[in-house]
């Protein structure tokens, strides 16, 4: 008796999977979810393999059908395309799942680079480890493991941390925790918010941390700064564009203690890129001022700029 197998919209039922598709599975029998890197700026960027596997899958799940789309019109893919976001619902990843569990062969892939790198998906793979499924991921393009390479910074003991949380106690934690690192950090940033990720960096006191912080990789107009995050700041303008990635440097102890010393200089220096008062009140009293005496020197530097920050 034939098996019926779980049907996906858009498909033309049960079928058998080309066998150069060739996957690494874990357990016999079944199909494969294969995890797809796809480029992160120039479409040149995918592997001989990825484009063969999104052939031949019986459907590509993504991030953004839409976006998705242009990847595959451009390289003539006509393999079927679903949604699988954050949004997506329990039961549509259950579908997915059965599919695979009866013999089909699923496609994931972001938006860009890897995926499951600062992008939905994890769901899907846990469950599909969770039942014994075969799960493959292939090599390919992402912004942290580029940005790492072209910063030059060594990368053992790196942490990657993602984009931060826009504001409340999980985002002090994690800029804490990024500043106290003693090895390499990134952080994935949008232009709109990366000017406020330098000052809480400086504010818990990494102001003289080295780092690196690439725009566009890539892609057509891609720039890589360098500097220290003091620098950095002082050359960002306040309608960049492009995705960020910041990758600060390995810290030393002679950086950490010149960081926690800042001089009325540095203050006025860094009132005059456009700082906010309060990333820097708040990076003196890390530096062991009190409240007061933050204010005084925030006012003694600069009283234009300072006052009017005792309201925060």
């Amino acid at each position: 008796m034939r098996v019926r197998q779980p049907k996906i919209e858009g498909t033309d039922g049960p079928s058998e999977a080309p066998a150069s598709l060739g996957a690494a599975g874990t357990c016999a029998g079944g199909g494969t979810l294969f995890l797809v890197p796809t480029p992160i700026g120039n479409l040149e960027d995918i592997t001989l393999r990825a484009l063969r596997v999104l052939r031949e899958v019986d459907v590509v799940l993504a991030e953004d059908t839409r976006r998705t789309r242009i990847l595959l019109d451009h390289y003539d893919i006509k393999t079927p395309l679903r949604p699988c976001h954050a949004h997506s619902a329990a039961a549509v990843l259950e579908r997915y799942l059965d599919a695979i569990a009866a013999g089909r062969n699923l496609a994931l892939v972001s938006d860009a680079g890897m995926p499951l790198v600062s992008d939905p998906g994890e769901d899907l793979v846990r469950d599909a480890v969770a039942r014994g499924l075969n799960v493959s991921a292939l090599a390919g393009a992402s912004a942290l493991t580029t940005a790492l390479a072209v910063s030059g910074f060594p990368v053992v003991g790196a942490m990657f941390l993602g984009f931060a949380p826009r504001s409340g106690q999980r985002r002090q934690e994690m800029i804490a925790r990024a500043a106290g690192h003693p090895g390499a950090v990134v952080f994935f940033e949008s232009p709109r918010r990366v000017v406020a990720l330098l000052d809480d960096l400086i504010a818990a006191g990494a102001s003289l941390r080295a780092a690196t912080l690439c725009r566009e990789l890539t892609k057509r107009f891609e720039e890589v700064r360098r500097g220290t995050l003091t620098k950095l700041r002082e050359g960002l303008a306040v309608d960049e564009r492009g995705e960020m990635t910041l990758v600060l440097a390995p810290s030393t102890g002679d950086q950490d203690a010149r960081a926690t010393v800042p001089t009325a200089a540095e203050v006025s220096a860094w009132l005059a890129t456009g700082a906010s008062p309060k990333a820097l009140r708040l990076r003196l009293q890390a530096a062991g001022l009190t409240r007061d005496q933050a204010y005084a020197l925030l006012i003694a530097a600069k009283p234009s700029t300072a006052q009017g920050s005792g309201s925060d």
